[in-house]
């Protein structure tokens, strides 16, 4: 019996930094950053494919996190302009490359023996 491991994960992309925005908690400027996050399906640990795309943002002086749910009409603005430039790392699609990829090798590997047992 095996073992098959399996689900979501995320994994940090780009950060932006926001200019002329004020922090909500702190009212501090200019010390908020964007994340975007590359959210991941992934097979014995190993990335597989991109799932989506999610945010967050920073401030630096109070250390507050804001998630993408509770982002200002400024941020949302921001968020979907970089959003949509955004591309997921090669990292990401890795898994979709090797497992087909041994799945090949091993059919080459056996179309080869049988033809030398034969």
């Amino acid at each position: 019996m095996g073992l098959l491991i399996y689900g979501q994960n995320e994994s940090l992309g780009k950060s932006y930094e926001v200019d002329d925005f004020c922090c909500p908690y702190c009212d501090h400027y200019d010390c908020t950053e964007l994340f975007l996050i590359s959210n991941y399906f992934h097979f014995f640990f190993v990335p597989y494919l991109p799932i989506d795309k999610s945010g967050s943002s920073l401030c630096s002086n109070c250390k507050k996190i804001v998630t993408q749910i509770n982002f200002s009409p400024k941020l949302v603005a921001l968020y979907n302009a970089k959003r949509s430039t955004y591309k997921h790392p090669i990292k990401m699609y890795i898994g979709f490359i090797i497992f087909p990829g041994i799945l090949i090798l091993a059919l080459i590997i056996f179309l080869l023996y049988s033809s030398v047992v034969t």
